[in-house]
């Protein structure tokens, strides 16, 4: 159905079970309820959202092309920081290893994969972890998606798919425990925030502001925690704190996050 009035466009990945899934005209996820929550406090409601989809590797081209407005579920150091800011964070994760649960005993860290084959999300995975890989001898096959990762470890031509935790624990879970993240010390921390274009710094202080709202209120505990059941893990949520060091970066703007999308000067897409 058409609806009338301004939009805003919010990309986000498709295909991460628990945090941002799209089936048919249906989004779902951790990561939606935020997209959804910030959206409107800027002044749409959820009939006015526009959705892409976001890959770890289209998020640069996105911004360039001017495309999109947000990009939720970003995380700092994903692509180029000349062409984004970042907004957030509102929760983090760790990168893991994922593989059959019959070989978890024999892939226990990047060291135990040499000579092995793993596949990679583009984008998904910190850079020096993928040099590393090189390093040691092992096959890196890189997807624009997690989907063909999964595909992939399923069919025995990749032993393990590296990634975030938490899109790793939710396709876990989806597998009815037939995959297992491997336990131990995380390859790297990772915080989820949201990408916004370069120099849009009034857009990411109203989008900061959102955010410290958006922590506060019960709806989003209760988006976790639906979360969390469906993936068996439990998220770290950013405190208001973090968010507000973040915000330190950014010009003070007076005006309301709840007119953004009324405001027919602003810059940018949004609203238009």
């Amino acid at each position: 159905m058409d609806v009338s009035g301004p939009k805003i466009t919010i990309a986000i990945p498709y295909d991460q079970p628990g945090v941002s899934y799209r089936r048919t005209e249906t989004m779902t996820g951790f990561n939606v309820f935020v997209a959804t929550y910030l959206a409107r406090q800027l002044g749409y409601s959820s009939s006015q959202i526009s959705w892409v989809e976001a890959t770890g590797a289209n998020q640069d081209q996105l911004f360039s092309q001017e495309k999109v407005d947000l990009i939720v579920g970003a995380r700092q150091g994903q692509g180029d920081p000349a062409k984004r800011e970042f907004a957030g964070p509102y929760a983090s994760s760790s990168q893991r290893i994922l593989v059959r649960t019959s070989d978890k005993d024999r892939y226990r860290s990047l060291a135990s994969l040499a000579g092995k084959t793993v596949c990679l999300p583009q984008g998904e995975l910190r850079s020096d972890l993928v040099s590393q890989l090189g390093r040691q001898g092992t096959t890196v096959v890189s997807q624009a998606t997690y989907s063909p990762c999964m595909t992939a470890l399923y069919s025995g031509s990749a032993d393990a798919v590296l990634g975030s935790q938490l899109v790793l624990a939710a396709y876990s879970r989806a597998a009815g425990r037939r995959l297992t993240t491997v336990t131990g010390p995380s390859l790297a921390e990772e915080s989820y925030g949201v990408a916004l274009p370069a120099g849009d710094r009034r857009l990411a202080r109203l989008v900061d502001s959102s955010l410290v709202s958006m922590v506060k209120d019960p709806s989003f505990a209760q988006a976790v925690k639906t979360y969390e059941r469906f993936a068996g893990m439990t998220v770290k949520k950013a405190s208001v704190q973090e968010i507000q060091d973040t915000d330190l970066r950014f010009e003070a703007d007076s005006r309301s996050p709840q007119v953004y999308g009324q405001d027919e000067d602003k810059e940018g897409k949004a609203g238009k």
